[in-house]
C-alpha cells in the first residue's frame, strides 16, 4: 500500500534539510518546514503517477570531499517515463551523494527534489506545446475568416 500525503509529509517534515528568512519566528519555521516537506510529498507522488523512474547509478567520479568515503557513493538520477520504444528521457541528475546505509531517508529526500525539478521542467515543456497549439489554431481561425 502506497503512503498517503500525510504519511510522506511527515517523513519529509522529519529528514529534510531546511532554511529559513532570517528572524523568523517559530511559528514561522514550523509552518514553512510543513509547507516545503508538503511539497516535496506532491511531488513525489506525482512522480510516481506520471512513472518517473528514480535510480541510484554508480558515481563515477572518484571520491574528493573532504570527509571519510562512504560505502556507497551515487549519481541519483531522474528518468521520464518510457517512451513507445521502450526508453526513458534523462531529466536530472545530482552527483557524489555518499550514504553508509541503502535505506539512508536522505536518498529519498534528494529523489523527491530531483523529482519536484523534473517535474517542473516536464511542466514547462506541456505549457509551451499547449500555447504553440493555441498560437496555431488561432492563427487558422484568423486565416478562416472567424474573429473573436
Amino acid at each position: 500500500m502506497k503512503a498517503t500525503l500525510a504519511e510522506r509529509t511527515a517523513f519529509f517534515r522529519k529528514h529534510m534539510s531546511y532554511s529559513y528568512p532570517a528572524g523568523a519566528t517559530p511559528y514561522v519555521k514550523g509552518r514553512e518546514r510543513t509547507r516545503q516537506a508538503r511539497e516535496l510529498a506532491l511531488a513525489e507522488m506525482r512522480a510516481e503517477a506520471l512513472d518517473l523512474q528514480v535510480v541510484n547509478e554508480d558515481e563515477l567520479e572518484a571520491w574528493d570531499c573532504d570527509v571519510e568515503r562512504p560505502e556507497y557513493v551515487f549519481c541519483v538520477c531522474v528518468y521520464g517515463p518510457e517512451d513507445d520504444d521502450g526508453k526513458r528521457e534523462f531529466l536530472d541528475c545530482l552527483g557524489m551523494v555518499g550514504v553508509n546505509r541503502l535505506d539512508d531517508p536522505c536518498l529519498r529526500v534528494i529523489a523527491a527534489e530531483l523529482c519536484e525539478q523534473a517535474l517542473a521542467t516536464l511542466d514547462a515543456r506541456f505549457e509551451k506545446a499547449v500555447t504553440e497549439a493555441a498560437n496555431e489554431l488561432a492563427a487558422r481561425a484568423t486565416f478562416a475568416g472567424v474573429q473573436s
